[in-house]
């Protein structure tokens, strides 16, 4: 009885490896309809976006297009999904983005800066990983 289920067991974990997949994909139960171009130019839009910001953050532009900036890197990089283990670039690159908004916020710049490259630093590794 223990072989066999040791059997059902190993069988049943096969299974759902094989299932789950480790690739990029679209978080197609929240936007439906989004595909893995549509995931591609949300990643892009990111990179784009997170280098404007760190643009903005050195000319000093104002407070409010910036916020709204970081808004909309927020709002499109939960639109990439990745699985597994290769979601890390994109959950720190998120993480440095929230960091430099509140040194934003601080009035500290210099750090805001800084913490926006390696976020850009992130999602780039992030694109050449899943996207290209």
């Amino acid at each position: 009885m223990s072989l066999l289920k040791n059997i059902f067991l190993s069988t049943f974990m096969s299974v759902a490896l094989l299932v789950t997949s480790f690739s990029a994909h679209a978080a197609e139960d929240l936007l439906p309809g989004l595909t893995k171009e549509g995931v591609s130019q949300a990643m892009a839009t990111v990179i784009e976006t997170t280098d404007q910001i760190i643009k903005g953050l050195e000319n000093g532009t104002d407070t409010d297009e910036l916020l709204a900036m970081y808004k909309t890197t927020k709002q499109t990089a939960k639109m990439i999904v990745i699985s597994g283990t290769a979601d890390v670039p994109r959950s720190k690159g998120n993480s440095r983005m929230k960091k430099s908004r509140k040194a934003m916020k601080a009035g500290d710049t210099k750090k805001a800066i800084e913490l926006a490259e390696k976020a850009l630093e992130y999602y780039k590794t992030m694109e050449k990983k899943h996207f290209k």
